[in-house]
Parts: structure tokens; sequence; C-alpha cells
């Protein structure tokens, strides 16, 4: 049952990535969605540390 939404939404997103490849080469789509994870990554990385306060800080 937790796989169940995967293959729910990954269905209609495989469908998509057919018809879209078929004007567009996939390399591109890989690419951008490659740019776009290692965009969010660094963006979720730089809020925790921005926010992060050390164990040996004495915070007043």
């Amino acid at each position: 049952m937790a796989l169940l939404p995967l293959v729910l939404l990954g269905a209609p997103a495989i469908a998509v990535m057919h018809i879209v490849c078929k004007y567009i080469d996939a390399r591109w789509l890989i690419c951008l969605n490659s740019l776009g994870f290692a965009w969010a990554f660094y963006w979720l990385g730089r809020r925790r540390i921005r926010n992060h306060v050390p164990r040996y800080c004495a915070v007043s």
C-alpha cells in the first residue's frame, strides 16, 4: 500500500514523458530535471545551515 501513490502518480507522468519525448530530446529533459533537483537540494541545505545553531555555542 505504501507504493500505491507512486504507481498512481507515476503512470500519468510516464505517459506525458512518452508524448513530450516525441518532440524534445529526452537528454534535455533529464538535464533540466537534474538541475531542478540540484537547485532544490542546494536551497534546502542552505536554509538548514543558516538556521542551525551548533550545540557547543552558548546562546544567551
